[in-house]
């Protein structure tokens, strides 16, 4: 069955590591709406100590940047953008897309560093994104409606969000 749509998620390199005490998500804890993994300060510690370069972080003008991208792709691509977030630490989309979720999360990430670079942030080679990324599949109207308000409404307070039929909204803050 093909999904109606996906919910991905985009982590910033060095930032939500495993073992960070707010919890994260792993292939125990990967379901939406169930508990993540607990914290654990070794292991949190371990991580830090292997990051290669300093972590890297989206602000507001960031964030309105990497929206631009999530937009230019699904034009481009011809898919539907249901709701994109921009936080500090990472970023969520629900779009409906004909491509694999593979292509799907690689095409948002290169977008978003194209875009990022193209503005004059970041111009250096540098990691932005986690390897790899959560993508879900959404299979019906009632849980993608679940996931935007999740992925919109959710977080604590927005920083920059669109959602379908409702545009786009920037605040301060936001993680």
């Amino acid at each position: 069955m093909q999904p109606l749509a996906y919910h991905v998620t985009i982590t910033c390199y060095g930032q939500r590591l495993p073992g960070d005490d707010r919890g994260t998500v792993d292939p125990n804890h990967n379901v939406f709406g169930t508990p993540l993994a607990p914290g654990n300060p070794a292991q949190l510690a371990w991580m830090q100590h292997q990051l290669t370069e300093p972590p890297f972080a989206l602000d507001i003008p960031r964030g309105k940047v990497v929206l631009e991208s999530i937009q230019y792709a699904c034009r481009r691509f011809g898919w539907k953008l249901w709701m994109a977030h921009s936080r500090v630490t990472h970023f969520h989309t629900a779009v409906t897309a004909d491509a694999t979720p593979n292509v799907l999360r690689t095409q948002l990430k290169a977008k978003a560093t194209k875009f990022l670079k193209n503005a004059g942030f970041d111009l250096e080679r540098r990691k932005r994104w986690v390897k790899g990324g959560s993508v879900r599949p959404i299979f019906d109207q009632a849980h993608l409606q679940r996931v935007i308000e999740y992925g919109a409404r959710k977080q604590g307070e927005p920083m920059v969000v669109f959602v379908a039929g409702e545009g786009t909204w920037v605040s301060d803050g936001g993680e």
